[in-house]
């Protein structure tokens, strides 16, 4: 199980097959920066959701910034032609907003109508000094 951070920056349609088996992929833009030297590296990555999983992908737009857990899965096969072939996925099984801050809750506000002498009115004030 790994994590990767980027910027969602594609969904691509549903695909459904026979027997049920849905999948839905998606690009992260992950891209780095050198820190010396501010460079930048691209980094474009495929993930995909399969079955229930796809629903975690739906509150998402393009742009968000988002994390993914995700497990690689491959295998070889056989093709037509006699040769072999490798198909290698990256399936998702958790993803979460990265950035997003919960509302900070208003500061009471100061009511100017508010009486802010803690010890009474002075209008009332029985002492003789």
């Amino acid at each position: 199980m790994s994590k990767q951070v980027g910027t969602l920056v594609q969904k691509s349609d549903l695909k459904e097959f026979d027997g049920g088996f849905r999948v839905q992929e998606f690009y992260l833009d992950c891209k780095r920066y050198n820190q010396d030297d501010g460079t930048e590296y691209p980094n474009m990555l495929k993930f995909q959701v399969v079955g229930d999983k796809i629903s975690l992908l739906e509150q998402f737009q393009r742009g968000d910034k988002i994390q993914v857990d995700y497990s690689p899965k491959g295998r070889v096969y056989q093709k037509d032609d006699g040769t072999t072939g490798h198909v290698q996925n990256l399936n998702v099984f958790k993803i979460e907003r990265v950035g997003f801050s919960q509302p900070v809750p208003a500061a009471n506000q100061y009511n100017a109508n508010q009486n802010t002498n803690v010890f009474g009115n002075d209008d009332d004030d029985d002492l003789p000094f």
